[in-house]
């Protein structure tokens, strides 16, 4: 076991704690032209400078999933751990000596995003209790799943290339966090592969906008000669001139003066590219919808009023951050915090994510007539659960009346028994039998009890 994650630390330049840091190696390793946005890589590349709007876009969630606050917990109780002795608090502050649970957790929304994938390595297990000393995350592009035999789902081992040398990796050593895919079983499905032909098209428009450039671009204006009558060699020798002088990016917007009887004709932008602005335009815009992101989160567009703003807001926390929050956590849980104690869990703080004034406005009634406990109001609105008994019964409202008699109760919220028993009478029923129950609950210990206290102070007990 040490064996191999010594040569992926190898590969990658780390060394023990005492010598060295982290260093970035690899960059030899790519995949040619032809493979554009048909490879993990080229996805990683979208998101890393190919597509500047897919780039500020991953960064806005992992920014909002990255500042997701967390406790460790035991499920049981819902009481937080103050003195973990299991070692899982130490690897959560410091998973490695690079990176940090953020940093993790910023890869990971990147890496989910981009491919639909993201790896940990659990380095240093221990083979009794299963649990890692450390955990450091892999690049999806340099990884090759091998499916067992059966082709049923299984992963057999996974493979991790850097610089040609490959070095096997068994499915304990792997959390693999993975978007469902409709059509493969073993991979994720990613924002840029489910979207690729919209990241196809900026990339060919920008290519495209490169080399108009650099082969001239287009002039602000044309010059004609109309009295030209040289020879072939000194009309290349002019148009060498003009190349040098008036061609190229770094010449863009120039105006050429040359001797003899000239006419200018001024140049402007086409209908055609005044459309093709407006096309890369609505193109960033498509490209930040198809991350989740809404375009006044972004910055680009404004929002039309403030509910409107507020309601992308919630709907960006909603269904884009709580969704990677969520699904991060539970895997964490099941293949690393359960090794080191089955009762513990990392419950992340779900307030700011989800829309808590629409949870208690919604489910309120439902506390109130005794359909659901005040733990679970409390789970619904990100709230931790509290280890109260109080709060896992169920409570009722009793202060209902009639509305005839609103306004009617006394200052101890008591109605009259002679209003009592003419509502009864009207309403079909015994007036006198209400009347025996009232008697009969006014000699009950609780009743005098209360009597007694209404009485004023200073009065004596009869």
């Amino acid at each position: 076991m040490a064996g191999i994650t010594s040569k992926i630390k190898k590969a990658l330049g780390i060394k023990s704690k005492n010598k060295s840091s982290f260093l970035s190696v690899g960059k030899s390793y790519h995949f040619g032209q032809e493979d554009r946005f048909n490879d993990y890589k080229s996805f990683l590349d979208a998101g890393a400078g190919n597509v500047w709007a897919s780039f500020r876009a991953c960064d806005i969630v992992a920014n909002a999933v990255m500042q997701t606050g967390f406790n460790l917990i035991n499920q049981r109780t819902g009481s937080f751990i103050e003195n973990d002795r299991t070692g899982i608090s130490d690897l959560i502050k410091a998973p490695n000596p690079v990176d940090t649970f953020e940093d993790l957790m910023y890869l990971y929304v990147h890496h989910i995003k981009l491919t639909g994938n993201f790896f940990l390595l659990k380095d240093k297990i221990n083979q009794i209790t299963k649990q890692p000393e450390e955990i450091y995350p892999l690049i999806p592009s340099r990884v090759k799943i091998i499916p067992d035999d059966k082709n049923d789902g299984r992963v057999l081992l996974y493979q991790y290339t850097v610089n040609g040398e490959i070095t096997e990796l068994s499915p304990e050593e792997v959390i693999h966090f993975k978007r469902p895919n409709p059509t493969n079983e073993y991979w994720g499905l990613g924002d840029v592969q489910a979207g690729k032909g919209l990241y196809k098209d900026y990339i060919n428009r920008d290519l495209l906008n490169e080399h108009f450039q650099k082969n001239g671009g287009l002039p602000s204006g044309v010059l004609v000669n109309e009295e030209f009558d040289g020879e072939e060699g000194e009309w290349e020798r002019v148009k060498s001139i003009w190349s040098n002088q008036y061609a190229g990016k770094k010449n863009l917007g120039k105006i050429a003066w040359l001797t003899g009887k000239w006419n200018f004709i001024k140049l402007g932008m086409t209908s055609e590219q005044m459309q093709q602005i407006e096309r890369d335009r609505q193109n960033v815009h498509q490209i930040f919808l198809n991350h989740g992101v809404p375009l006044s989160i972004a910055g680009i567009d404004k929002a039309a009023n403030y509910a409107t703003s507020r309601q992308d807001y919630i709907n960006f926390k909603r269904f884009t951050c709580y969704p990677l929050a969520l699904a991060f956590f539970r895997k964490l849980n099941k293949e690393l915090v359960n090794f080191y104690n089955d009762d513990y869990k990392i419950d992340f703080v779900v307030n700011g994510l989800v829309d808590g004034e629409a949870v208690v406005r919604e489910y309120l009634p439902l506390l109130a007539q005794g359909a659901i406990t005040p733990n679970e109001i409390r789970d619904m609105a990100g709230l931790p659960k509290m280890d109260n008994p109080l709060l896992d019964s169920f409570y009722i409202n009793t202060q209902l009346i009639p509305m005839e008699m609103v306004g009617l109760a006394n200052a101890f919220g008591e109605v009259p028994s002679e209003l009592l028993e003419n509502q009864v009478e009207a309403a079909g029923g015994d007036p006198n039998r209400l009347a025996d129950d009232i008697a009969t609950e006014a000699t009950s210990s609780i009743d005098e009890e209360l009597l007694r206290l209404r009485k004023p102070r200073g009065s004596n007990a009869s």
